[in-house]
């Protein structure tokens, strides 16, 4: 009888810091091209506002995510670069110069 009380709170504990570690997974940042203004507009997706604009490119066309979360690619079509975005500090990292025929291929595939 004794260890079914101690066994109780241990498996509700865990339960609980489960559903904690779920809801946070689920607390992420969209990422928003604004081609008028050569930015990109990260919005909390909890609160369903505007956290920061981060400057990239000119005229961004189309944003991508890393299968890991940790970068966001932002194709930039009036000077043929890829802004690279790492969501850990939200800043540009590195801009790829791609040639223009791989860019409207990327166009295509958003259209």
């Amino acid at each position: 009888m004794k260890h079914s009380t101690l066994i109780f709170p241990a498996i509700a504990a865990f339960v609980i810091a489960a559903i904690l570690s779920i809801s946070q997974s689920f607390a992420q940042n969209a990422y928003i091209a604004n081609t008028g203004s050569n930015d990109v507009s990260v919005i909390d997706t909890v609160t369903n506002s505007v956290t920061t604009k981060i400057p990239v490119g000119p005229r961004p066309r189309g944003v991508a995510v890393s299968p890991d979360g940790s970068k966001v690619y932002v194709a930039n079509e009036d000077d043929d670069t890829v802004s690279v975005i790492a969501t850990t500090t939200n800043t540009v990292i590195a801009t790829i110069k791609i040639h223009s025929v791989f860019l409207e291929v990327l166009r295509m595939a958003w259209l």
